[in-house]
């Protein structure tokens, strides 16, 4: 970003994690500096650094703190150089992934000009600060939507706080860009694989950080596809691509400080994944919340609903259950 660099990890598997040290260098052989005075822990495993300078080329690795207090060896090294932004940044069906591409507010707004898949083996960042708009398909097409086969974080980030009120600079935002938009513009994430490690799970006390698909303080509008359409959620998890079964993830679907309105259908669709974190959401002027299909297990803080066709429905140990209309 534009004076800002941005640093993202995995988070390991073991429990017991404290936090993480951020260490920065000039050159890729160091020295490196230490950035965090106490170990640093956050919901998502990403770290601001705001002491750059625009055109330099920083490296930075991390190391995992646990509970008493032990440091780990170094993490592989990666390199960021912040610039002032380029955008806009056309998309179409031509573009090639990276195994990491990163969309930053650099090259903000993305131009969705077509169906965008991120094949397997590759992840997908959407960084704090980015629009992504995606052109409304002619009459009588399928929206567009964004199709995950490999990893995928969509990872904003908190704004500029003056008094009581904080700033949206930090957020993604993705929604149309047709010049009157309006609900089913495009269709929405398809998920069929698991994201990085990074969200906290059930077990935060314990400092556990789940694998799984991950959307933090996210501003999603316009989504959803008309009911003749077997995808039509905005955040929906399908199942394997070949059999439509989602298959045992060992994962989870992290919702975090996301706001989804304007849409058609259920604005989160779980299909089978293992746990669902859904904290700090709120959904409005649509049509459905949730589906919430077979999850194992499932953690709901503080969502909100407004003006919504029904809130929506929940199968947990073979029961179904609708909730009701909502004003």
């Amino acid at each position: 970003g534009d004076g800002t660099a941005w640093v993202r990890w995995e988070g390991p598997s073991q429990r017991g994690v404290d936090g993480f040290h951020v260490y920065r260098a000039l050159a890729q052989t160091g020295p490196f500096g230490r950035l965090t005075a106490t170990p640093f822990r956050n919901d998502i495993l990403m770290y601001q650094d705001t002491m750059v300078t625009n055109g330099v080329r920083y490296f930075y690795r991390v190391t995992t703190v646990d509970q008493g207090g032990n440091e780990s060896a170094p993490s592989a090294i990666h390199d960021a150089t912040p610039g002032p932004n380029m955008g806009p940044t056309v998309v179409d069906e031509q573009i090639q992934f990276d195994p990491v591409t990163v969309w930053s507010s650099r090259g903000s707004p993305y131009i969705l000009r077509d169906d965008l898949a991120v094949v397997p083996g590759n992840l997908l960042v959407i960084g704090p600060g980015t629009t992504v708009l995606v052109e409304k398909a002619p009459p009588g097409e399928y929206p567009k939507y964004i199709r995950v086969e490999g990893r995928i974080a969509v990872l904003g980030a908190r704004g500029v706080i003056t008094g009581m009120t904080e700033s949206d600079d930090g957020m993604v935002t993705i929604q149309s860009a047709d010049a009157m938009p309006g609900r089913g513009d495009w269709a929405g994430f398809r998920i069929f694989r698991e994201s990085p490690a990074g969200g906290l799970g059930m077990e935060r006390s314990l400092g556990r950080y789940d694998a799984g698909t991950i959307f933090h303080r996210v501003r999603i509008r316009h989504g959803g596809a008309p009911d003749f359409f077997n995808t039509p959620h905005v955040v929906d998890v399908r199942g394997d691509p070949a059999s439509g079964v989602v298959r045992d993830w060992r994962s989870s679907l992290y919702v975090s400080r996301v706001e989804i309105s304007e849409h058609l259908y259920a604005a989160v669709n779980t299909g089978t994944v293992r746990d669902v974190v859904l904290r700090d959401v709120l959904v409005q002027d649509g049509g459905t919340a949730f589906v919430l299909p077979y999850s194992q297990s499932l953690l709901v803080q503080d969502v909100t609903v407004r003006r919504l066709a029904y809130i929506g429905s929940l199968h947990m140990n073979g029961e179904h259950t609708n909730y009701g209309l909502v004003s």
